[in-house]
């Protein structure tokens, strides 16, 4: 997850602070990293917007409304912003913020529209509070990759094998990080 909250834990995690981390996939030397599903993104604009009552939008369309991004440090405001880009658009910024939360209520306070993970914004469709409107000329659809995230090359206590087993389970991934953690431990 692209925050201040999860940039802080991975540079934690980094410095061996923290043992392991959830969060958009990102590469570190220093850390292991599995892939465990993708999270849908989704443009959101409150329901009086124009676009709420349209069945799709174009990348164009929506880079001309103003925009609200996460910080410019954020990884997860350079995913969004790339995507604009890629698509020849440079989109009205109007807003970085450093909260999810913070951004729902900037979007229903009618302040701007952003693409946010959908598992987020699932309680504010069901309410009404938002809406999600289908972009119609993405290259590929808007997701982030979620994985987890462990320091390479260090023995894991058994509670955090453990949790490892149980999300690779859960996921449907491989435990890439078992058999050289146990072999590590037996020898």
């Amino acid at each position: 997850m692209s925050c201040p909250a999860s940039s802080a834990a991975s540079a934690r995690h980094a410095r061996g602070e923290v043992h392991l981390v959830i969060s958009r996939l990102s590469q570190h030397p220093e850390i292991e990293s599995l892939h465990l599903y993708n999270d849908d993104l989704v443009l959101v604009v409150p329901p009086e917007h124009p676009f709420a009552g349209k069945p799709n939008v174009s990348m164009a369309e929506a880079g001309r409304q103003p925009f609200l991004f996460f910080e410019r440090s954020s990884s997860y405001h350079s995913l969004i912003y790339s995507m604009f880009l890629r698509a020849g658009i440079v989109p009205e910024s109007v807003m970085e913020l450093d909260s999810m939360e913070t951004t729902k209520h900037m979007i229903e306070a009618g302040l701007g529209i952003a693409i946010l993970p959908l598992v987020s914004v699932q309680s504010e469709l069901k309410d009404g509070t938002l809406v999600a409107v289908d972009i119609r000329d993405m290259e590929q659809p808007p997701q982030r990759e979620v994985g987890v995230h462990v320091l390479r090359n260090r023995i894991l206590a058994p509670p955090i094998r453990d949790f490892l087993r149980l999300v690779t389970t859960e996921y449907g991934a491989t435990n890439i990080f078992e058999s050289h953690r146990e072999s590590a431990v037996s020898s």
